[in-house]
């Protein structure tokens, strides 16, 4: 019978990956990514980890540099919950002048197993502190309620787990109305070669609505993450 249910699970969550890339092209401004990154892990006790992380980012189909970033997250869990404190510093390009900025966030996980599927949900509150000096509407900082949905399947006997997420991103202190400024779907496969390394590789979609000249960026991303 778990048979037959993990059949049956492996089925749905492969016909919405193909659902995923069915979506109609628009006329929106459209571009293509690569990003890549690198987290290490280290847990404090039973309950507390800390995570230091890394990236570099392409963008403009893969000809100039989009951002660079160095961060730490601080968590604490127990069973199905997680909580987190991060800090992040980035040097974003944008017309050809470097940014730096510093992002603080808190979120919290939850986190269900039901046979080899994992569903995962994680809130996060964000603020971004940008190096403004131009226009007045501009508001500093940046911050949004990031909701994101995933679903990871494992498969038996295999050290491969395909995942699926859904991401909003809900501008906080836009005054003239507060909405959805973008939304990332995700799909990928994790591999890990022990219980120490792990790589994952990724295609996203990172659409961006609400806003002035919104982009449509096609991502690949790769990312390996190290548990000490």
């Amino acid at each position: 019978m778990r048979t037959v249910i993990s059949k049956y699970n492996l089925i749905i969550f492969g016909s919405v990956l193909l659902m995923m890339f069915s979506k109609d092209i628009d006329a929106q401004d459209q571009d293509f990514g690569l990003w890549t990154g690198l987290a290490i892990e280290q847990k404090i006790t039973k309950r507390w980890d800390i995570e230091l992380d890394g990236g570099y980012r392409l963008k403009d189909n893969l000809i100039q540099q989009d951002k660079t970033f160095i961060g730490t997250e601080l968590s604490w869990s127990k069973r199905f919950f997680e909580a987190s404190a991060l800090y992040r510093f980035s040097t974003v390009l944008n017309k050809n002048r470097s940014i730096n900025s510093h992002r603080f966030g808190f979120q919290t996980q939850l986190k269900k197993d039901i046979n080899r599927l994992t569903f995962v949900y994680r809130g996060r509150i964000q603020c971004d502190y940008a190096e403004i000096r131009s226009a007045k509407t501009e508001r500093i900082p940046i911050s949004y309620f990031r909701n994101r949905l995933k679903t990871a399947y494992n498969i038996k006997g295999l050290p491969l787990e395909p995942f699926l997420c859904y991401e909003l991103f809900w501008r906080l202190n836009e005054y003239t109305s507060r909405q959805i400024e973008k939304t990332r779907l995700t799909t990928g496969l994790d591999y890990r070669f022990n219980k120490h390394h792990k790589i994952g590789f990724s295609w996203m979609i990172n659409d961006q609505r609400n806003v002035t000249d919104p982009t449509k960026s096609y991502i690949v991303s790769i990312d390996y993450k190290v548990k000490l």
